[in-house]
């Protein structure tokens, strides 16, 4: 099964990765047309058949509801991811929990074991992949995207987020509690280890051809200005919100 996971930052002309107050965020976003092209061009969607969906807030509200739908039996694991973001959500808040701590439990129990009060909008999909639920993560970068900005090297196979491979695995959490000492000397463990398929690719280069299964959105006032907010219509005219 595949997901597309979208955050309306991805249709700001400027690439930006810090977060801003939403009042001092000048960023301009996209004409309506340019968000349509991108959906219906580059990613297949339709308004006469929409996809079932939601829209969140803060987008490790997007975990939350992958983890309803496999309850539910709705979403079969391991399933695809298409990341279409201006940021990778692969960042290193809680990676001393994830690999030193949730990654030491059997696959099966670490959805029901793992603490929820780590999860964040910048490392959902650090959870969702230490789970065991993704199997293939395509990353669809702004346009203006530096190479590999937000991949963080220790969730690459050899540190090197070119691999094409990311590599979650168990640590002693005192070998890792130290960033610079973890990536300095490349502390390698393949204990439990899990190997996901990973690209990156250009919004503009993106073009699907396999239907979704489930599309989330999401808003991040944190990236995004208030004129943003006016595309989370035009873009939930795609999704069909059960």
């Amino acid at each position: 099964m595949r997901i597309l996971d979208i955050d309306l930052d991805l249709f700001l002309y400027a690439y930006d990765g810090l977060s801003h107050d939403r009042e001092d965020n000048n960023n301009v976003p996209f004409e309506e047309e340019r968000v349509r092209q991108f959906l219906e061009k580059r990613c297949g969607l339709s308004k006469e058949k929409p996809i079932e969906g939601v829209l969140v807030q803060q987008h490790h509200e997007a975990f939350l509801y992958w983890e309803e739908l496999v309850e539910a039996q709705r979403l079969t694991v391991p399933f695809e991811v298409v990341h279409a973001d201006m940021h990778s959500d692969l960042y290193t808040m809680s990676y001393t929990y994830i690999l030193g701590e949730l990654m030491h439990e059997s696959v099966g129990n670490r959805v029901g074991k793992m603490d929820k009060s780590k999860l964040h909008f910048s490392n959902y999909l650090v959870f969702a992949l230490a789970c065991g639920w993704i199997n293939h993560l395509t990353y669809v970068t702004h346009y203006d995207w530096d190479d590999n900005d937000g991949l963080s090297d220790i969730y690459f196979r050899d540190f090197n987020p070119e691999s094409g491979l990311l590599h979650l695995a168990a640590y002693n959490p005192s070998e890792i509690s130290s960033y610079s000492n973890f990536t300095e000397n490349k502390i390698k463990s393949d204990k439990n280890r899990l190997n996901i398929p990973f690209n990156t690719i250009d919004m503009d280069d993106y073009q699907n051809t396999v239907e979704f299964d489930f599309v989330v959105l999401c808003r991040s006032k944190e990236y995004t200005p208030e004129e943003s907010d006016k595309l989370i219509p035009v873009i939930m005219e795609y999704i069909k919100v059960i």
